[in-house]
């Protein structure tokens, strides 16, 4: 697609719904997130990600989100379910860097409890650096286990 227009992306549009419906014959759903504006792309925020979203009308093409992206649509966790309408399938609780919020994990807690608050049942996902757990990424992943029994979130 060389520029935005109406028939490009309608012939977007088929194509998705199209990969859906070969998806959906396999239990499969798509998630599908924003590509920055450049040429040709219709989704470069999360308002035109939610209204590409709806236009496919197909129920196993769902919305993935980032905290950045939250951020520049002035957007909480409630407002991201609520623009998404049932149609968000996953979020990822990092900046733009890849790092995890805050220190404490207390800002950790708050994104889950709102994402639980919004009745969220979808993926979330967060980011250990190569750094983080290059020695030991076995103890890393035992201790975010370990915090989520604590907070009561499994």
């Amino acid at each position: 697609m060389g520029r935005q227009s109406g028939e490009n992306r309608e012939w977007s549009l088929k194509n998705l719904r199209a990969l859906a419906s070969e998806g959906k014959e396999r239990g499969l759903a798509l998630v599908v997130g924003t590509c920055g504006k450049q040429t040709g792309s219709f989704v470069w925020d999360l308002p035109t990600l939610a209204a590409y979203i709806k236009d496919t009308d197909r129920e196993n093409i769902l919305a993935t989100v980032t905290l950045p992206e939250l951020a520049e649509a002035g957007l909480d966790i409630p407002g991201c379910v609520e623009l998404f309408g049932g149609k968000l399938g996953h979020v990822y609780l990092a900046d733009r860097g890849g790092k995890i919020p805050g220190s404490t994990g207390e800002e950790m807690e708050g994104y889950l409890r709102a994402l639980e608050a919004a009745n969220f049942s979808g993926f979330v996902s967060v980011q250990i650096s190569f750094q983080d757990c290059i020695l030991t990424p076995d103890r890393w992943l035992l201790e975010s286990a370990r915090w989520l029994r604590k907070k009561k979130f499994l």
